[in-house]
């Protein structure tokens, strides 16, 4: 394969549809393309034959069958990737057969060229017969789609956002399916397709999900999450429609060390801060009269949590005054340098929280949320925490730090103000999962885009109608995933062609 005429070609066509090619962003294109070319169009000059290494004497006349071999590969009209899995069954004759995973190498090696399902499908086929000489031979071919409707939102560095609205330059969040373990990365692709069918709705008060049949559910059975084995699985969500599962909803957090916080001509050390920063964001303001500068927090004498706000600015080292305002007394800071600095993170309707907190380790962000909830969250009887903010970004924000905690919750949306409720089991400890039984579950028919990314860990955090779950991505091959709908596709030979009976039973147990 000549990868420098790749490169060159792609140049050209990013040309032809009016990109420059010597853009940053775009200088490394050609030669990512070209990496990616000489992968997945390996197969071309290879044999599959060669693979099908004969053993005889293998006193074998049943069926044998090797169900859903992944395959990945790119149809030839358009060049546009496609994946699925293959199902291959045949009937040994005078004892030829072969080892079970040279069918895998054969897959791969036909699937790795220009394609079309049809004659790939054939192409297996006739390989087996050609090779094997068995009384028959049956293969099956699904080609998938895993994706998300238009209104499924996915958790980015820079807070939650629709699918349709991503740029190139956005790490989303990718969970790691043997830990939980949240991180944030640049997908590998970025898929989008026009999808006329049935949908699959998994609704609960804590759940809201709308995926093609195929997706990738990320789940635990309930016998095995409550009887503590760790047993988690993929499948599509078409499978699980009928059973009673556990889904998780929020994840496991590292997050950055940070030591300090410069204010101007102010250090914080990174804990007052964090706790600074959640009284001001629920409780405070900026605010000026004239030339003087103020950030502002305000408190009920009366609240439980006055005395620790006075012990809080006490501990700063900064002068502050307190003065009355109707009900409530105000921590007053004057001075220039903290006012520009809190200034930029909004007023009541559009606060949020800053990068350095969302990406602070687990003991910090839990510094912050307890703060918060000093100034301004409700905890209920149950334990679980109610919030309510005029700022959807703040809320959003909120909702974000739960996550990381290893919290679940969900966000709700009102006419003037939005909320977030965290959620707890009947003992009080904080809920990250979520039940699913076959009453959660229906299709619903859908005309319009689909969407998905994929990432290294093959799960990410989505979140629809403000209900956050960990599910599936779109399968992929450095970065190529089918941008199509599912197909079926088979080619029959000999006995399975012949007898009707034999062929359902192949089929049969390719359903199983």
């Amino acid at each position: 394969m000549n990868k420098i005429k790749i490169e060159k070609a792609v140049r050209q066509i990013l040309e032809a549809i009016g990109e420059d090619p010597k853009r940053k962003d775009l200088l490394e294109t050609p030669r990512r393309v070209a990496q990616m070319y000489e992968e997945i169009f390996s197969g071309i000059k290879l044999d599959p034959e060669k693979e099908l290494e004969v053993i005889l004497d293998q006193k074998h006349n049943e069926i044998i069958l090797l169900r859903g071999i992944p395959l990945y590969s790119v149809c030839e009209h358009h060049l546009l990737p496609f994946l699925g899995r293959a199902n291959i069954a045949y009937i040994p004759k005078n004892g030829r057969v072969t080892g079970l995973s040279k069918f895998v190498r054969v897959v791969d090696i036909l699937s790795r060229r220009p394609q079309v399902q049809e004659r790939l499908t054939t192409q297996i086929a006739e390989i087996v017969m050609s090779k094997l000489k068995p009384l028959g031979v049956m293969v099956v071919i699904e080609a998938e789609h895993l994706c998300y409707d238009e209104r499924t939102e996915i958790l980015t560095e820079n807070s939650w956002k629709l699918f349709k609205d991503l740029k190139s330059i956005d790490k989303v969040a990718q969970v790691d399916p043997l830990t939980r373990r949240l991180s944030f990365v640049k997908p590998k692709d970025f898929v989008s397709y026009k999808y006329n069918g049935n949908m699959v709705r998994a609704k609960s008060l804590s759940v809201d999900l709308l995926v093609t049949p195929e997706h990738r559910c990320y789940y635990s059975s309930e016998w095995d999450f409550y009887n503590e084995n760790n047993n988690w699985h993929i499948s599509p969500i078409k499978e699980l429609m009928k059973k009673y599962l556990v889904i998780p909803r929020a994840c496991n957090w590292s997050g950055k060390s940070v030591k300090n916080i410069k204010i101007g001509r102010y250090t914080l050390s990174a804990d007052i801060f964090a706790q600074f920063f959640g009284i001001w964001v629920s409780e405070g303001c900026v605010t000026q009269t004239g030339k003087r500068k103020f950030v502002v927090v305000s408190q009920s004498p009366k609240s439980k949590s006055f005395s620790e706000i006075k012990d809080l600015f006490d501990g700063l080292g900064i002068k502050y005054i307190q003065c009355k305002s109707g009900k409530t007394i105000q921590f007053r800071i004057e001075d220039k340098d903290f006012y520009e600095y809190f200034k930029k993170f909004g007023k009541s309707a559009d606060k949020y929280i800053p990068r350095v907190i969302k990406n602070a380790p687990p003991k910090l962000l839990r510094l912050f949320l307890d703060w918060y909830i000093k100034g301004d969250g409700h905890i209920k009887k149950n334990k679980a925490i109610h919030f309510v903010s005029k700022s959807e970004r703040l809320i959003n924000d909120l909702q974000e730090v739960c996550i990381k905690l290893g919290i679940g919750c969900t966000k709700q949306n009102n006419k003037k103000f939005f909320k977030m409720e965290t959620h707890k089991t009947k003992l009080g400890e904080d809920k990250w999962y979520s039940k699913l039984r076959p009453c959660n579950f229906s299709f619903k028919k859908y005309n319009g885009e689909v969407f998905c990314v994929s990432v290294p860990k093959g799960l990410v955090l989505v979140r629809r109608n403000g209900r956050v779950v960990i599910s599936g991505n779109c399968m992929s091959m450095r970065g190529v995933r089918k941008p199509g709908a599912m197909t079926v596709t088979s080619a029959v030979r000999g006995i399975f062609k012949e007898n009707e009976k034999t062929r359902s039973e192949a089929l049969a147990l390719m359903r199983h």
